[in-house]
C-alpha cells in the first residue's frame, strides 16, 4: 500500500479518518434532533462531511502523482487548525 510508506499521502488519510470519525459522532443528530443547538449541529456536521470529501479528494490526487493546488492546501490548513484531535490514529483500523 503506498500509504504505508508515510509522508504526505499517509498525513491526509490520517486526516480523513479524523474528518470521519468527528463526521459520526453521536453528539451532531442529538443536538440538531433535540433542538438543542440545531444550527451549530448541522453547522459541524456539514462541515465534516465536506472536509472529508475534499481530503479524501487530496489523497486521490496525491496518489496519482500530481500536486495539491493552493486551494487544497488552503482547506488542509484549516482542517488541521480546526481540529487536531486523534494525532496518531492507525489507520489499519479501516482494514488492509
Amino acid at each position: 500500500m503506498p500509504w504505508r510508506e508515510g509522508g504526505e499521502l499517509e498525513t491526509l488519510l490520517k486526516d480523513a479518518a479524523r474528518e470521519l470519525l468527528l463526521l459520526q459522532a453521536s453528539d451532531w443528530p442529538f443536538v440538531i434532533t433535540t433542538k438543542g443547538a440545531p444550527d451549530y449541529g448541522i453547522k459541524r456536521f456539514s462541515g465534516h462531511a465536506t472536509r472529508f470529501d475534499r481530503l479524501c479528494d487530496m489523497a486521490q490526487t496525491v496518489a496519482k502523482g500530481e500536486i495539491l493546488s493552493e486551494t487544497d492546501l488552503a482547506v488542509l490548513n484549516e482542517a488541521r487548525a480546526c481540529d487536531d484531535i486523534f494525532p496518531d490514529l492507525d489507520l489499519n483500523l479501516w482494514g488492509e
